[in-house]
Order: structure tokens, then C-alpha cells, then sequence
């Protein structure tokens, strides 16, 4: 049980529920849930709780919510759908989630390399049942379709890749990308992000030998 709801029975007893058996919720009236300081709390329905955080536009509260509610899942997915459409929006809050997402990924490696071998792998198992999203007719005619638009986009020459700032811009991406230097955990070797990928880490030659050489210890390789 949340700290903020024992506070509240311990000085008010049990938290009503309303008609549909669904809890009341507790509300922190300064929007910090740090705070939980008697005078900040209130106690409301949870569909009160919904239009307060509507009218304050906080609509990520709004989406936990939602998913609290016991509604059907058409209408949850609707009222998701149309809450995510709101937030994003917001550009204060396409910054703020941009740098979160930047700063979970960056220098990352190893979440990096699970989170595709987890996609690899679930791809290969979609492929295999004939459920993968590229296998369905309706996508295929969408891909089309999106092909026809860039080839009408290049033939007008207003296609992005056209731009002279988008060249600029992805030219200076790739630089960026390529500077980064790694370090291969089996040889010990540095280089770049293309070479390095492409050579080392689960492909290093020094694992290739020591395989086939059945050898445990240290061998020296050159490159």
C-alpha cells in the first residue's frame, strides 16, 4: 500500500470505494507525491481524480488513470490513444521525454546489444508462425503505397533526402556516431563504431582460435 493512503486511514480510517466497487484515490493537491503532508492529500473518486489532472493538462496522470479504471478495452484503448496524442503536443514534454530517452541509451552497450537479440529473436519467432506484421497483405499495399509517394517526392525534387540541411545534418549525425571509440573486451583492441561491430565483441578472432583450438588461455592475435 502506498505510504500517502496509509497516512490517510491512519488519521481518517478506511478509503470509501464508489458505486462500480472501485477505490477512491489520494490526491496530492500541490502535484508533488513526495509531499505527503496531511494538509496536501484529498481524497476523491477516481473519476474526480481523472478531470483534476485534465484540468491541469497533466495528461501522463491522466493515462495512469485510465488504465486503473475498470472500462471496457475498446474505450481504453481510445481514451489511451487520445491522451498520448495531447502529451505529445506538449513540446516541453517531447524535450523532457527526448533527453530521458538520450540518456538511458547513451554509452549503453550492453542494454543495446540485449534489446536487439530480444527483437532478433522475437522477429525470427513471429517470421516462423506467419504473424509478423511484414507478412500481411494490408502492409504490403501500405508499403507500396509509400513508395510511390517517394518516388513522386524525387521525381519533384521535395523529397528530404534532397535537401541540402537534411545532407548537412545526417552528414554531421554519422560523424558523431563514427567518432565514438570502443574498446573489444576479448583482445583488448580500440577503434570505431563500424569496424569495431563489424570485427570484434561476439566476433573477435580471438574467440574464433580459442574455439577451435580448444585453448583457454591467453593468445596473442594480430589485426
Amino acid at each position: 500500500m502506498k505510504i500517502y493512503r496509509k497516512i490517510w486511514i491512519e488519521n481518517y480510517g478506511p478509503i470509501p470505494v464508489d458505486a462500480n466497487g472501485r477505490s477512491y484515490e489520494i490526491h496530492h493537491i500541490d502535484g508533488n507525491r513526495g509531499n505527503n503532508d496531511l494538509s496536501n492529500l484529498m481524497c476523491v473518486s477516481i473519476d474526480e481524480h481523472y478531470d483534476i489532472h485534465e484540468k491541469q493538462g497533466d495528461f501522463a496522470a491522466c493515462m495512469a488513470i485510465v488504465q486503473r479504471r475498470k472500462e471496457l478495452l475498446k474505450d481504453r484503448k481510445k481514451q489511451l490513444s487520445e491522451l498520448g496524442k495531447k502529451m505529445w503536443e506538449n513540446e516541453d514534454y517531447r524535450n523532457k521525454m527526448s533527453l530521458a530517452s538520450k540518456a538511458a541509451w547513451d554509452g549503453n552497450e550492453e542494454r543495446k546489444k540485449q534489446t536487439g537479440e530480444r527483437r532478433s529473436k522475437l522477429n525470427q519467432e513471429m517470421f516462423a508462425k506467419g504473424t509478423h506484421p511484414f507478412q500481411k497483405e494490408w502492409l504490403k499495399d501500405h508499403v507500396q503505397k509509400l513508395a510511390d509517394i517517394c518516388r513522386d517526392r524525387v521525381a519533384k525534387g521535395t523529397h528530404n533526402f534532397q535537401q541540402k540541411e537534411y545532407a548537412l545534418a545526417s552528414s554531421e549525425r554519422a560523424k558523431k556516431r563514427n567518432s565514438v571509440e570502443y574498446v573489444c573486451p576479448n583482445c583488448g583492441k580500440h577503434g570505431k563504431s563500424a569496424v569495431m561491430k563489424r570485427h570484434h565483441f561476439d566476433r573477435c578472432k580471438l574467440l574464433a582460435l580459442d574455439g577451435a583450438n580448444g585453448q583457454k588461455g591467453e593468445i596473442n592475435v594480430t589485426f
